[in-house]
């Protein structure tokens, strides 16, 4: 493995390595790679692709992996990433110059506005790509209006080949959700708000990272999501789905009893819950509710579904890590004191009557982030800066005591 680590640094010399061509891709002499044995497809824009129904809208890449033998291509089809894989120093490969890019930004945030107006503005006059921004993004910032995108027509987010997100952990938990179990663009986070603990990137170098990330020259990160259906008592259909990166909570709301919940684990009794309720979280969410209702901070490359009570009335209780192929039910109990509410990634906030069940499970669609070192060392700096882990004075050494005449007792002063 040694051999290898110093190659996959370098997205050029992988390429070669592969012998794959990159259409739109620059190589080591300046020259297009790839332009002698592919056709170039004109990347027109994006309306014209969406009007006229191309059959393939997303620009193509690959994975790559470093394991014990060397470089790993994984190709994936239209940008439907969903394997999880072991994500080892992994990078994305471009097969296909990318055209359109999503910007996501922090609203009603006039720092966040500006910030979006110049990266946008650089994207489409320098970059010559296609640019989406939100219509609430728009309406605030007069100038975007002519990116404005209409959420309402689903089929827009197939064009999606990179997202943008300017802001805070919440920007990039709602730009995930656009893509609510689909696949999910690669993502490019740049940190504007409080904590910034998912946003590794600094606003102020956006045009040498954006760059890397269309070059493919960054380290990726796929971060695992939970799929949940809401069933009512007695329906068959789902009545609520949702897709999160951290968490699904069940609490007992503004109740002042005790909530009471039965889970089952792939159909098998697991436990009976009587407390303030349940956190069901992914590795990415275990540093956020998770962690402080006394879950273990998990690195998000492990894969696993963390079970963490809240205040639960038993001494007995304590959180698991689960395998991430298990199903979890969780059900309000006929008996229960108290009714229970559900929200996911803090997003909505669905009443739960006795006899309504949740049925949380990880999806097939993670979310592919861009790093800026890579993986463990932007984990290890979040913890440190955002949550000050394992942060304290280190213990003064005391100074040695020394005196002219070794025979000599020490002199009072005085």
């Amino acid at each position: 493995q040694e051999h290898v680590s110093p190659l996959i640094q370098n997205s050029k010399y992988v390429r070669q390595m592969l012998s794959l061509s990159v259409p739109g891709i620059e190589g080591e002499k300046g020259e297009k790679q790839g332009a002698s044995n592919a056709p170039s497809t004109p990347r027109t824009d994006w309306r014209r692709r969406h009007i006229f129904g191309a059959e393939s809208i997303k620009a193509s890449l690959s994975l790559l992996r470093l394991t014990d033998a060397g470089v790993v291509e994984k190709k994936v089809s239209n940008g439907a990433v969903y394997e999880r894989l072991p994500m080892n120093q992994m990078k994305i490969q471009w097969q296909q110059r990318p055209s359109t890019v999503l910007l996501v930004s922090k609203v009603h945030d006039a720092e966040a506005n500006r910030s979006l107006s110049v990266v946008a503005r650089w994207l489409c006059e320098e970059m010559h790509l296609d640019v989406l921004v939100e219509s609430v993004a728009a309406s605030e910032v007069p100038e975007l209006k002519k990116f404005s995108l209409d959420q309402k027509d689903d089929t827009i987010f197939d064009s999606v080949d990179v997202v943008v997100c300017i802001g805070g952990d919440g920007t990039m938990l709602h730009a995930a959700s656009l893509f609510t179990n689909a696949p999910c663009p690669p993502m490019l986070c740049f940190h504007l708000g409080t904590l910034g603990f998912l946003m590794p990137f600094h606003l102020p170098n956006f045009k040498q990272d954006i760059s890397k990330g269309i070059a493919g020259d960054c380290d990726v990160i796929l971060r695992m999501r939970l799929y949940a259906l809401l069933y009512r008592h007695n329906q068959p259909e789902p009545a609520e789905e949702f897709t999160v990166v951290n968490e699904v909570v069940i609490s007992r709301g503004a109740s002042p009893s005790q909530a009471s919940l039965t889970v089952f684990c792939n159909g098998r009794h697991l436990t009976v819950i009587a407390g303030d309720g349940i956190i069901i979280a992914t590795p990415t969410g275990s540093t956020a509710y998770s962690l402080a209702a006394g879950g273990s901070m998990v690195h998000p490359e492990v894969p696993g579904i963390l079970f963490t009570p809240i205040c639960p009335h038993i001494l007995a209780s304590r959180p698991l890590i689960l395998p991430d192929h298990v199903e979890l039910r969780v059900e309000l109990s006929s008996d229960s004191r108290a009714g229970a509410s559900v929200s996911f990634d803090a997003r909505g906030r669905f009443q739960l009557d006795p006899g309504d069940y949740l049925l949380v499970s990880a999806s097939k669609w993670p979310v592919p982030c861009f790093t800026r070192e890579d993986p463990s060392a932007d984990w290890y700096e979040s913890l440190s800066e955002c949550l000050s882990w394992n942060n304290r004075k280190r213990q003064r050494i005391p100074e040695k005591l020394s005196f002219p005449d070794e025979h000599a007792p020490p002199t009072v002063p005085g």
